[in-house]
């Protein structure tokens, strides 16, 4: 689907926030959430999505952009259309970052009707490459280890081509490092946002002191690896979610990537590092510093508190309810048996298969009552 956008009075101005990830996003996204109103007042439309309740809480979100087949025409494209003419309009997810070289030659081409401004935050090498493996550990199941995860973790070298691409077809394109303005995220995302001496007043600054969506710790990345290798690659995001939303600043040390992965790792992206530090302030440029040397703590010893216990046993406790076992498997096989041979589908083996839907979801309304009125009616014959 392709939108035609009016031609009639001054261009609207899209701006997209595109991550990358593990640079503040959702803490960013929280706050947009938040402040949507205020926004609005500011001239800036920041379009609504059903997660805006959930970012508000300060739990983890994709901000207001969902990503499926044709998100640009179908989200993008078409809020702009139904934008009064010279409208500001403002979109969020940190996964824009992996498909905007794709879209630039489309950027491009709609020049004259729309001013695109994209917002790209980076991250000092070490320092992303390392948050990256975690965030597959926790949310994708990811079970490798770090030294082949360095080998093809991509964020920076991708990093600069976009930055490669936004300059060579001219669509304005503003570079932050998040490792130097942690601290100050919220008013540094702003300042592309707003002119200068804009009267920030009217917006809620108390989430940008949140910790949103934090690292594992070296304990809970060793346990979510472990359980993601056991589980061949199956995400246990759930957990992991439990995990870092329950317990915001857990203790225990971090995980730290060993100096030869990291100084090979290091070698390997510097290339894009030069040309990306050539857009960043010379004060803020990207960092090549590998880690100190390894610790002589026990591998052994793991720091878990009764926070991060309890959710740990709360999800285990919900799991356990779904697992199958062999009485499970004979009532499933029974049934597949039966697609071949065409016969009937008892009353004792359908109320079967819906009971083994509501220990996979013990919270669904629907399976409930299904449940219940198929129990309570009388067997024929």
């Amino acid at each position: 689907m392709t939108q035609t956008l009016s031609r009639s009075g001054a261009r609207k101005r899209v701006i997209l926030h595109i991550g990358h990830g593990k640079t503040g996003s959702s803490a960013i996204q929280s706050f947009l959430a938040i402040n949507a109103d205020a926004l609005a007042r500011a001239g800036i439309t920041y379009p609504a999505h059903p997660s805006f309740e959930t970012a508000r809480r300060g739990a983890v979100t994709s901000g207001n952009v969902d990503l499926n087949p044709g998100w640009f025409e179908t989200r993008v494209l078409a809020e702009a259309d139904n934008a009064p003419a010279g409208a500001t309009l403002l979109f969020s997810n940190e996964s824009m970052f992996w498909y905007v070289p794709g879209l630039l030659d489309r950027m491009a081409a709609l020049h004259s009707e729309i001013e695109f401004r994209i917002i790209l935050f980076v991250r000092d090498p070490l320092d992303i490459m390392t948050s990256a493996y975690l965030q597959g550990i926790k949310f994708d199941g990811l079970a490798e280890d770090i030294a082949t995860y360095a080998d093809r973790e991509k964020h920076t070298t991708h990093a600069a081509t976009v930055i490669r691409g936004c300059r060579d077809r001219g669509v304005d394109i503003a570079v932050l490092n998040y490792s130097h303005c942690r601290d100050t995220l919220i008013p540094a995302f702003l300042a592309q946002l707003l002119p200068a001496g804009t009267d920030t007043g009217g917006f809620t600054f108390d989430t940008a002191k949140a910790v949103v969506n934090r690292s594992l710790t070296d304990a809970e990345a060793r346990l979510m690896r472990r359980i993601n290798a056991a589980s061949r690659g199956k995400s246990w995001r759930a957990l992991a979610e439990k995990l870092i939303n329950r317990c915001r600043r857990p203790p225990g040390p971090a995980f730290v990537v060993p100096r030869a992965v990291a100084t090979r790792y290091l070698e390997r992206i510097a290339p894009a590092v030069d040309y990306i530090n050539t857009v960043l302030p010379s004060g803020a440029a990207l960092r090549l510093t590998p880690p100190p040397a390894e610790s002589a703590a026990d591998p052994g010893s793991y720091v878990f508190v009764q926070q991060q216990i309890d959710a740990i046993a709360d999800h285990l406790a919900g799991v356990q309810g779904a697992v199958l076992v062999d009485a499970d498997a004979d009532l499933l096989r029974t049934v597949a048996l039966k697609y071949e041979s065409g016969a009937v589908l008892t009353r004792a083996e359908g109320i079967g298969l819906m009971e083994l839907a509501l220990r996979a979801r013990p919270n669904g309304p629907m399976i409930s009552r299904t449940l219940d009125r198929w129990k309570k009616k009388k067997p024929k014959g």
